[in-house]
């Protein structure tokens, strides 16, 4: 089955304003071609903006190759964002009934599983005012390391709470506006309205969408939090491995490429519990994607694996570390490895290469686990389960699109 696209070519005025600013601005020089498999072969943003007919599926279908990773905007010399073009395209795609994909049907269950009750708990102690939000990645891969984390946490902050929820960034990633907004306004609202104003984040997405979103909220990086007041104490007096000699290389999740801070406190955590880092070539604002990025992997697998191959060379056969749970899962599969936070709690099992994650569908049963435990082990003044469904659900996926777009 094909879908047909509507037939107005009328424009929702921010992406009209991408495609203009595009036009007028790019020079097409080859930096951001050079970098990205997907625009060395469909084209320069100048070409892709001039070239987009919204009454054509493959204008359409076409955002949906690139991973979002801005690594083009990192290297234009005219600091253009090609990125918000491609993810304006994807809300244009979305808003004609074209999207999400059948491919994309796996990763709207993720998000919609852990939005539900479920999976989800607020757990608020008298007086708190700030949360910690592990993620749900992080949580289902490295329960015990969450545990660990929160725990360690507690002793800075006694009066921190726990959410476990998703920030709903896949929906945002695919262009479903009116859905994360819905979503991610309804907990934005409920955490304001019970006292908090600090959200202490572990994922690099959450980061992203509570820094962009979450105002007045103030995003407090886990990391730079815990560079600045100290490693767990049973770490600290354990700072060399005879065991693991030799360098590791760290990766930056591409979502936080604009976030040196982080970039600092990362390396300084990864040093402190007794690792040698060096760098790739690509690192901090210039970082590569894992290639999950925009949830490319379910429609042009191809596309991730260049991303993956490329961290893999700059590697060079180096254990890598990373500080986020997507971006391990995916490294993981070409190239050993592990989470700084792992390096942090379990820094012998990681020196030694013995830690692992766990594997899906295991980590939906973690969640679950972890939730228990923040029942029984910390009494809240305040809780809840998760009962919100907006009045404009998730729009549903469509068929038959890629057929087409691979044979473009």
């Amino acid at each position: 089955m094909t879908i047909a696209a509507p037939p107005s070519s009328k424009l929702d005025s921010k992406l009209a304003e991408q495609i203009t600013r595009i036009q007028e601005i790019c020079i097409e020089c080859p930096k951001c071609t050079n970098q990205c498999a997907f625009l060395k072969k469909y084209g320069n943003p100048r070409q892709i903006a001039a070239a987009y007919d919204p009454a054509d599926m493959n204008a359409l279908t076409l955002p949906f190759l690139c991973n979002l990773c801005d690594l083009c905007a990192a290297v234009c010399p005219v600091k253009l964002t090609p990125g918000q073009l491609f993810l304006e395209m994807r809300r244009e795609a979305v808003r004609r009934g074209t999207a999400p994909f059948p491919e994309h049907k796996g990763i709207m269950g993720y998000e919609n599983r852990g939005v539900s009750g479920k999976y989800s708990w607020y757990s608020l102690p008298r007086g708190c005012t700030t949360v910690l939000f592990p993620g749900c990645t992080f949580s289902g891969t490295r329960m015990d390391t969450a545990i660990a984390l929160y725990e360690h946490l507690r002793t800075r902050m006694p009066a921190m709470g726990i959410v476990l929820d998703c920030c709903t960034k896949p929906s945002h990633d695919l262009g479903c506006q009116d859905h994360f907004t819905a979503m991610f306004g309804e907990m934005k609202t409920w955490l304001m309205e019970h006292g908090i104003s600090d959200v202490m984040v572990v994922c690099p997405n959450c980061h992203k969408v509570f820094k962009t979103y979450g105002s007045p909220l103030k995003t407090i990086s886990v990391y730079e939090f815990m560079a600045e007041t100290g490693l767990p104490e049973k770490v600290r007096g354990n700072r060399t491995f005879s065991n693991h000699p030799q360098p590791v290389a760290l990766h930056d999740p591409c979502v936080l490429r604009h976030e040196p801070a982080v970039h600092q406190a990362v390396r300084q955590l990864a040093t402190s519990s007794g690792f040698i880092v060096e760098e790739m070539p690509h690192s901090k604002a210039t970082t590569v994607c894992c290639g999950e990025g925009g949830t490319v992997s379910a429609v042009a697998p191809e596309f991730s694996n260049t991303w993956r191959d490329i961290c893999k060379t700059e590697a060079r056969d180096r254990h890598l570390l990373t500080y986020c749970a997507g971006c391990a899962g995916m490294l993981n599969k070409k190239t050993p490895t592990d989470h700084i936070l792992d390096a942090v709690f379990h820094p012998e099992a990681v020196a030694a290469g013995k830690r692992r994650a766990t594997p899906a569908p295991f980590t939906y049963l973690n969640r679950i686990r972890l939730k228990r435990y923040i029942q029984k082990n910390h009494a809240a003044a305040i809780t809840r389960e998760r009962h919100f469904l907006p009045k404009t659900s998730l729009p549903g996926s469509k068929s038959g699109v890629w057929l087409k777009i691979l044979a473009f």
